[in-house]
């Protein structure tokens, strides 16, 4: 499974503890095992300061650094939690840092990366922060119920999908097209397009 990526602090600069800015940041992260209804098991993980995103990997001969804890009935149980891991800023290995290419002198920042500290590193975890919220906060946490008459009459696509897909591919995300994207909100609830006629329509509402 590839490493995900998101693009972060692209419009309000992330504002350094001990002076200086920085933006945009690509943040690389991993995700593992399902996100329940509640969102009450999700689990951070923080990797070493050389480590990367991927404490696991489900593909062969390929080994994470946490590769014999984490999996289904292991320690870290994806059958379970849901986990994140995302490679931290300054690490090099997706998020950016010394190798990334300074956006003012399109070359790799190199010495000239600014100083960071633990608070800057945690200031970038919490602008990642829930999915959950992120794409609630374009309904204003509102459920839309279209009260279709027939499920052949639901669109493929709508304004607000066609919105989220151009904003997530800005962040650097990839398959998120208007389609996608709304067959998404369709299963996380969202968007109900169930018949009024059919039993979990006022569920739904």
């Amino acid at each position: 499974m590839a490493v995900q990526n998101v693009v972060l602090f692209q419009d309000n600069p992330l504002q350094l503890t001990l002076g200086g800015q920085l933006s945009p940041i690509n943040v690389a992260y991993q995700t593992y095992g399902t996100l329940n209804a509640d969102k009450s098991n999700a689990v951070l993980i923080c990797h070493a300061l050389t480590g990367d995103a991927e404490p696991y990997f489900d593909e062969p001969n390929k080994d994470g650094w946490w590769q014999n804890f984490m999996g289904d009935g292991l320690a870290f149980d994806t059958s379970k939690y849901f986990f994140i891991c995302s490679n931290v800023l300054g690490g090099c290995k997706g998020t950016t840092g010394p190798s990334s290419i300074n956006p003012t002198t399109g070359k790799p920042y190199g010495s000239q990366f600014p100083n960071i500290i633990v608070q800057d590193i945690i200031k970038v975890q919490k602008a990642f922060g829930s999915f959950d919220k992120y794409i609630w906060s374009f309904t204003n946490y509102k459920k839309i119920n279209n009260k279709l008459t027939s499920y052949k009459d639901a669109p493929s696509e709508s304004e607000l999908s066609i919105k989220i897909s151009k904003d997530l591919k800005k962040r650097g995300f990839n398959f998120v097209g208007d389609t996608i994207i709304y067959s998404y909100l369709q299963a996380i609830g969202m968007i109900n397009d169930h018949e009024k006629g059919c039993f979990c329509y006022e569920e739904c509402c």
